[in-house]
């Protein structure tokens, strides 16, 4: 069956011959919106269905009609308005067909547009956004969020689609795996949500919250699902280390003796703690949810406790105070305690928070300890009083002692000199050395007097504090030693402006002391050297130092030698008391200090003193 215009320009080239039909045949179809019209499409269906079972019917007539060849010579008039209408129809289809084309580019801009939203989106957020297949065998996109959190790689996950559940933590493996396969079996179409956690592969553990989606079709079905995961690991932490946390404040509330005591701005309680029972002898069933007024003894002390410290407009915080509270069974206790207000993170009051402590037991000692203080204070005083008169009788005796001793030894030293002088020819060598040695020793047992009778001031006298220039004190000390040895090669190195504050007198018997030894046990180097300068050492700061380049001691003996009548060396090597240093560490510990000392043979010694 060929058209009628090409019948008659092809009729004898392919023996065919022509029909009424003049455009080649095409599909014809009818279309309705989606779920409606359904009357409409079952009358056409009815009606084609009927014609085309009648032979006689319109159907057949119509084929006939059009189908059947023509023996009459054609009538070709109507060809210049077909075409005229074609060409109508074509330029209508050209214009139709462009204003396609401009949609459809529109809209793919449009949708390249959405798509580079989307991704520069999805590729700038910290979470991992994803999409993959309803089997879970395929990623369709991945967020570079993935690298940053899994430390894995995009491009291995798009390889390999459970690249990332391979890095999930053995004890939330299972568990997130058969949420996976109820989202693959369609068993959940709801948004699922999971917590778990991931190994990265530089072993770092952390904690991840998953949402996902399903994506349906147009028909309802499943066929993708979108999800976003993210690290929550310091959320998490935070989270336990929250429960840790209530969980030891807990473990602290129930070990606490006293009663600890929360309630809210009425001052009812919320929370007590175990020692509640056994101090007042309540549950915590029993008070929760009752003021606290059940546990004062005095209604008055409730209302005044409230009006200082409980009402949110006091500016009283926190405070510490005495109290009589009534147990369960009606028995009055003293209660210590501390209360303070519970602020929330904008400083505002949200409730108060109390510490009970029963101190019946410790007031009925503080009374027993008052009065045994008073009887205390009463001995003290006879003892005072004793301690005076006998440091009286003792500084009389001190004094009587020095000058009954000093006259029988001035006696014997000056005797003993007028006969060493007046039988110098007649005496032999013997009785000279023996002479020489009873005015040595006359010498020094009044030396011995006066050191006795220097240190016993030292521990008698009053302190009379005042600032004094140390500097200057070590410079006259110095000077005057040089000056009774002005033969004697020396150097010293005193820092400047080395000030204290004590008795002077008794600072001068300190600095004189220890001058005296460093001048003394440096004699035999050949040039001395003494230096005074400040530092801390042991710990201790601000102290003194005076350093020599004597002949210095073993260390061992270094707390022997602030004992009084102590030495390391004869009279023969260095003269001396064996008082100097005990002096010094009287003088040092009357002012709240302490003196030590480093030393070693042959390399000097560094003696060390604070004053507080």
């Amino acid at each position: 069956v060929i058209n009628r215009v090409f019948s008659i320009m092809k009729a004898d080239e392919f023996q065919v011959k022509p029909t009424t039909i003049i455009f080649n045949p095409v599909q014809v179809r009818l279309a309705v919106p989606e779920g409606k019209h359904s009357d409409v499409i079952q009358a056409i269906d009815k009606y084609l269905g009927e014609a085309k079972a009648d032979s006689n019917s319109f159907y057949y007539q119509s084929v006939n009609r059009w189908l059947k060849t023509q023996s009459h010579q054609p009538d070709y008039s109507w060809i210049l308005p077909a075409i005229s209408v074609i060409l109508i129809l074509a330029i209508l289809v050209a214009m139709y067909i462009q204003l396609v084309r401009r949609e459809v580019k529109r809209r793919t801009a449009a949708l390249a547009e959405s798509e580079a939203r989307f991704r520069q989106m999805a590729d700038n957020i910290q979470s991992v956004f994803w999409i993959v297949s309803a089997d879970w065998s395929e990623v369709i996109y991945v967020s570079p969020g993935y690298e940053k959190i899994w430390g894995g790689s995009v491009a291995e996950l798009y390889n390999n689609p459970m690249t990332w559940i391979e890095l999930v933590h053995p004890d939330d493996l299972e568990i997130l795996k058969q949420e996976i396969e109820d989202l693959k079996a369609f068993r959940k179409s709801d948004p699922a949500f999971k917590e778990y956690r991931i190994v990265r592969l530089d072993n770092k553990e952390r904690w991840i919250s998953t949402h996902a989606y399903p994506v349906y079709d147009d028909t309802g079905k499943i066929y993708r699902f979108a999800g976003i995961s993210e690290d929550i690991t310091k959320n998490k932490l935070a989270e336990l280390a929250l429960k840790v946390s209530k969980i030891e404040v807990e473990a602290v509330l129930n070990s606490i003796s006293d009663v600890v005591i929360y309630g809210d701005l009425d001052r009812r309680i919320i929370l007590t703690n175990p020692a509640m029972q056994k101090v007042f002898g309540y549950t915590s069933q029993e008070l929760i949810g009752k003021k606290t007024s059940i546990l004062y003894a005095d209604v008055n002390d409730f209302e005044n406790q409230g009006k200082r410290q409980f009402d949110v407009k006091s500016d009283v915080n926190h405070a510490t105070y005495e109290l009589n509270y009534r147990r369960k069974d009606g028995s009055v206790f003293v209660g210590e305690t501390f209360g303070t207000k519970v602020f929330d993170i904008d400083g505002n009051a949200i409730g108060f928070m109390g510490v009970v402590r029963d101190i019946t037991s410790r007031k009925r000692v503080e009374a027993e300890l008052l009065e045994h203080k008073n009887h205390l204070e009463e001995l003290v005083n006879e003892r005072t009083v004793e301690l005076r008169n006998l440091n009286k009788e003792l500084e009389a005796f001190s004094y009587s002692v020095s000058h009954d001793l000093r006259a029988p030894l001035r006696a014997i030293n000056g005797f003993s000199n007028m006969l060493r002088e007046e039988n110098d020819t007649t005496l032999n060598d013997d009785s000279k050395n023996y002479l020489d040695r009873i005015i040595k020793a006359s010498v020094k047992m009044e030396r011995l007097i006066d050191d006795l009778l220097q240190i016993s001031r030292v521990s008698r006298v009053d302190l009379n504090k005042e600032k004094i220039d140390l500097s200057k004190i070590a410079e006259d000390i110095l000077t005057n030693l040089k000056n009774e040895e002005p033969q004697r090669l020396a150097k010293w190195d005193i820092e400047q402006g080395l000030t204290v504050k004590g008795d002077k007198t008794l600072i001068n018997v300190l600095m004189q002391n220890l001058l005296d030894n460093a001048w003394k046990y440096s004699a035999k180097q050949a040039e001395t050297n003494i230096n005074l300068y400040r530092c801390s050492v042991n710990g201790v700061k601000n102290a003194f130092c005076i350093e020599d380049n004597g002949t210095g001691f073993d260390i061992k003996y270094k707390d022997k030698i602030f004992q009084p009548f102590q030495r390391l060396h004869t009279d023969n090597e260095f003269v001396g008391t064996g008082i100097g240093l005990a002096t010094v560490s009287r003088v040092a510990h009357r002012h709240g200090g302490n003196v030590w000392v480093e030393s070693e043979p042959g390399k000097g010694s560094r003696f060390y003193f604070n004053l507080n």
